[in-house]
């Protein structure tokens, strides 16, 4: 009876975090719903604000020359740590860009990744503060305010989205943060390959 009592405890677990996470996916899925205008064309290349929440998060930090070895190698250890950590998300939420890694040049835009970052939900950070691990190995990221662009052009559209902010900050005299965030709004979930994924490219503005 203690056996099957645990596996029920397991079983729920992961039914809420379930439910987390489709929540969390109804709420992207419905950001880029909100970006359609009249016509029902999607408003990217624009700049816009927005108030972002605090959020507590996994992450892991990339080294090498952040070519697609390097890439793929960090998306793996990033989900066997969390695996490690009993967590059931599997991969990362996003990726952040170091803002001094950022370099203009006449081919285009060139930068680097440095760290994968998974946010947690409310279960798993539970999960996690009940072990006594929550301090250890999550990370609070601060919210506040922020620029943000998005582009349905996946990833071959970062670097532009990058730049789109730059210009717009440079315009504006924003004094900006250290690190750009990419998410991804639309995914294969929402119908989409990589080629045309929603991107979301954000940095903090002080």
């Amino acid at each position: 009876l203690d056996s099957k009592g645990e596996e029920i405890d397991a079983k729920i677990r992961r039914l809420n975090w379930s439910k987390e996470y489709i929540g969390r996916k109804s709420v992207t899925t419905r950001e880029g719903i909100g970006l359609k205008d009249a016509s029902g064309k999607l408003r990217t290349g624009e700049v816009l604000f927005q108030e972002l929440p605090d959020e507590i998060m996994i992450t892991t930090d990339l080294s090498g020359p952040g070519d697609g070895l390097a890439v793929n190698k960090a998306v793996g250890d990033h989900f066997r740590y969390l695996r490690s950590l009993g967590m059931n998300s599997c991969y990362p939420d996003g990726a952040t860009i170091p803002r001094d890694s950022v370099e203009i040049t006449d081919e285009g835009v060139n930068y680097r990744y440095d760290r994968y970052y998974t946010i947690l939900t409310d279960s798993e950070a539970e999960h996690l503060k009940e072990n006594g691990e929550l301090e250890k190995m999550a990370v609070e990221d601060g919210g506040g305010k922020f620029i943000v662009t998005y582009d349905e052009r996946g990833y071959s559209a970062v670097g532009a989205c990058i730049r789109r902010l730059l210009d717009y900050a440079e315009k504006h005299e924003l004094e900006l943060g250290k690190d750009f965030y990419e998410d991804v709004i639309w995914d294969d979930l929402s119908g989409r390959n990589t080629d045309n994924y929603l991107i979301k490219i954000s940095i903090r503005v002080k």
